[in-house]
């Protein structure tokens, strides 16, 4: 169980304790040592063999405090009269945002702990997403949070590490591991939106991985100076003049 300040007192899946939200996050592991079993005394290569299986149910709060207020502050017009101004979107996050993974994974070591291999399969659902999504124009305000969507996570990760000295004074280890995931949003409410981010546009929409950057295709990059000047590229300045533009290499 875990509470977070920073959600609303009445969270969707949660309850209400002591004036704030509470959330309940189970998890149930378990694993089978297959090399202390009786039929795996004689297969002296395997020292460890180990089976993995998982599920739990984690909560995020990783948004800024007092996100789920809505205020107004007070500021001065031209020195002569005060405006109150709504500083929040009123539109607050109702749920923490809570994602199940269910992992399977198996260990060994062989050889008397020579090599050691580790595999991880996981897929993981997030539900009520946290996003960030911005105002019209005319509200005056430029974002807020809300919650909204599902996100499916899933993908796989080995690692392996040998000893390859293990003397009385000096001891080398290698390892190696190597990971490739998989996410897409399986489900928005209100339909695909962009966010405005540093300069650039996140695409958010159903059937694509989160983040993505939305803009133009370019068709290339020039390799030497001649290329950009044949290029012949121009743009029209503040001034109304026109410019040649003639990219640095």
């Amino acid at each position: 169980m875990d509470g977070s300040s920073r959600f609303g007192n009445e969270t969707t899946g949660g309850f209400s304790l002591f004036g704030h939200s509470w959330g309940v996050f189970p998890s149930l592991n378990g694993s089978w040592l297959i090399s202390s079993e009786k039929f795996m005394k004689n297969v002296s290569a395997i020292n460890l063999l180990k089976f993995r299986a998982g599920y739990g149910v984690t909560g995020n709060d990783d948004i800024h405090d007092y996100q789920t207020e809505t205020y107004f502050s007070s500021i001065r017009f031209k020195d002569v009269s005060k405006w109150s101004d709504s500083d929040k979107s009123g539109k607050p996050t109702n749920s923490m945002g809570t994602t199940g993974r269910a992992n399977l994974g198996i260990d060994m070591g062989l050889f008397n702990d020579r090599l050691s291999l580790s595999v991880d399969v996981y897929s993981s659902n997030t539900s009520n997403l946290l996003v960030l999504k911005q105002f019209q124009d005319v509200a005056g305000l430029d974002s807020y949070w809300t919650n909204g969507g599902k996100l499916s996570n899933k993908g796989i990760e080995f690692s392996a590490s040998a000893k390859l000295l293990n003397l009385k004074n000096l001891h080398w280890r290698i390892g190696v591991s190597v990971g490739h995931y998989i996410n897409k949003i399986t489900e928005l409410p209100n339909g695909s939106y962009t966010t405005s981010v540093y300069g650039g546009e996140v695409l958010t929409s159903v059937g694509n991985p989160a983040g993505v950057f939305y803009g133009y295709k370019t068709k290339g990059v020039f390799a030497t100076e001649a290329q950009a000047t044949a290029s012949n590229l121009k743009k029209m300045n503040d001034n109304g003049r026109i410019a040649l533009l003639v990219p640095v290499i």
